[in-house]
């Protein structure tokens, strides 16, 4: 058998077919360029979707609790500080105890002293009127001892005394009377001589009565110093 060469045929050239080819496999190249752009487009949109729904279907972190808001820390009230105690006023004078001079002069809130309120220089002038209106009883004497803190059975130590003289028209009532003692500087004795001093100083008319009245009352010891002889 013999065989014959296969005829080849050439497709003819035209002018300007080759610009042609090369312009058509361009355009078809843009085109598959634009589906692949367009296909990268579409998958990156579903992934972007697939994504936002993906968030939107995963369960939200838990968020913490917000803590309670707390109360400002209170301020345990303090006791106040307790008050000062006022001062206290100075304690009195125990009864019996006398105010001034101790020994010379009574005790003022229970031997004042006092007054026949009727008395004049005429009548305690007149000879005998002292033993006249002496008149103390004896629960008078005890009581007047009593209240001076004195036991009675020292009595004789003591003289029971009239402040007010009863020969310048002093009262027998307890007050005036005080437990005068015997001894010491101011013995009875020495207010007894002012009495008489005083006595015949009112008598003489040298000294009005209510004056001689009120030195005894006030303090003997000083009226002594002023109108008897210091003994």
């Amino acid at each position: 058998m013999q065989f014959r060469p296969r005829a080849t045929y050439s497709r003819p050239v035209t002018p300007g077919s080759d610009t042609l080819a090369m312009s058509g496999r361009a355009e078809r190249c843009q085109q598959a360029l634009g589906a692949t752009a367009g296909m990268a487009s579409v998958a990156l949109l579903l992934a972007a979707c697939n994504g936002a729904a993906a968030a939107q279907s995963a369960p939200a972190p838990a968020v913490p609790p917000a803590a309670a808001p707390t109360a400002p820390p209170t301020a345990t009230p303090t006791a106040p500080p307790p008050a000062t105690k006022p001062a206290t006023k100075p304690v009195s004078t125990p009864v019996g105890t006398p105010v001034t001079k101790p020994g010379l002069l009574p005790d003022r809130r229970l031997t004042p002293g006092q007054v026949f309120p009727g008395a004049t220089a005429t009548q305690i002038c007149v000879p005998g009127y002292s033993s006249g209106v002496r008149s103390v009883s004896l629960r008078v004497r005890h009581s007047v001892f009593a209240s001076y803190r004195i036991d009675y059975a020292r009595h004789a130590a003591y003289e029971l005394d009239h402040l007010v003289p009863l020969e310048l028209g002093g009262d027998n009532a307890a007050a005036n009377l005080w437990p005068q003692p015997r001894q010491g500087a101011g013995a009875a004795d020495v207010k007894d001589h002012l009495e008489n001093r005083l006595h015949a100083l009112v008598c003489a008319g040298r000294v009005p009565l209510s004056e001689a009245q009120h030195a005894m009352q006030g303090d003997w010891w000083a009226a002594n110093r002023k109108y008897g002889p210091r003994t």
